[in-house]
């Protein structure tokens, strides 16, 4: 069985092969596809990781790479959905019966941690109890939005490219932020969150916004963007200054992407889809990664009940389960982004 891909749905499959004993091989589709807009050492971006994605990952051996310093459990949301809006939507998690509403780790650290965790089973063999000692090969495209591989396959999707982008980067605040994450729907300004970070007086910015409407801001003085920030924000978080790195403007735009054959055989050959090679959708809701790992915990649920990962009713059963899960939250995001 083979991996498409190098980014941390792939590593995250490499992964859970592993644990379930089904040999693999990782191979990194990154030389062959067009270059990224960030390398991992100044990806600014953070991700928001749902109770089954930390789920996922303690049980991969992953989550406990990751120091208390590198995590920041997120207790309440504040969305003003609208400019004129005077008081915040609040979501609490206590409300919920549950301690989180989701914990935040950067790019850089869970990135790390993943390879490390793959580096270290390189040249095991664990012991299998599933049955895939069929002639034919299965591999697992796990390679991005731009997957080659889907595309030389002919895989249909369907797309629609946003006009905006995503302006991404840590701002030091005045006041603490309580772990508590905010987001503001500004209208044609697009819409802004701030998330915490471990470090209280720390937040990540997430702003998408007109392509027009970005350039003009990178563009503009240090004070000047933090002013607007602040504005925009309505101040809850007092001063805002840069921390540290420059922000970056990501290259590619926003897009909703939705395959339409998630499955294929092809020269003996099994491919399947996960993660964005399968499934795109707009970022304000921070649920992007999270799907992507429900596809590989799902994948591994039906191979260990199923105990045959050749087997084609089992492919069937993940389309339908993931496919399911892919246009929903991709229909919430799809309209809030259009509102």
């Amino acid at each position: 069985m083979t991996v498409q891909g190098d980014g941390l749905v792939a590593l995250t499959t490499q992964l859970a092969l592993h644990t379930l004993g089904i040999p693999s091989s990782g191979l990194d589709a990154s030389a062959k596809a067009p270059p990224a807009s960030l390398n991992d050492t100044d990806d600014p971006r953070v991700y928001a990781l749902s109770a089954a994605s930390v789920r996922l990952f303690s049980d991969l051996g992953v989550w406990q790479q990751l120091r208390d310093s590198q995590q920041c459990p997120v207790y309440e949301m504040h969305v003003w959905a609208a400019p004129a809006q005077p008081q915040a939507l609040k979501l609490n998690a206590m409300s919920q019966g549950r301690s989180e509403l989701c914990c935040m780790v950067s790019h850089q650290d869970l990135i790390a941690a993943l390879r490390h965790s793959v580096a270290g089973i390189r040249g095991q063999v664990a012991p299998s109890a599933l049955n895939g000692t069929d002639a034919r090969r299965l591999c697992l495209v796990a390679e991005g939005t731009r997957s080659r591989t889907r595309q030389q396959l002919g895989m249909k999707t369907k797309r629609y490219v946003y006009e905006q982008v995503a302006l991404v980067g840590s701002w030091r605040c005045e006041h603490t932020h309580g772990r508590v994450a905010r987001q503001w729907f500004l209208g044609e300004q697009g819409v802004l969150a701030l998330l915490p970070l471990a470090d209280p007086h720390v937040v990540s910015m997430v702003w998408s916004m007109p392509s027009s409407m970005a350039q003009e801001f990178r563009a503009s003085h240090a004070t000047a963007q933090a002013e607007q920030l602040s504005a925009l924000s309505r101040g809850v978080l007092g001063e805002l200054t840069w921390p540290d790195a420059q922000l970056r403007l990501a290259l590619s735009p926003l897009q909703y992407l939705m395959a339409q054959d998630w499955v294929c055989e092809h020269d003996n050959t099994r491919y399947v889809l996960l993660g964005d090679a399968a499934h795109a959708v707009h970022p304000l809701a921070g649920l992007g990664l999270n799907l992507g790992l429900g596809d590989v915990a799902c994948l591994m649920r039906l191979w260990s009940q199923r105990g045959n990962y050749w087997d084609p009713h089992l492919y069937h059963a993940y389309v339908r389960e993931r496919q399911a899960a892919a246009y929903k939250v991709a229909a919430l995001t799809d309209g809030l982004a259009r509102t």
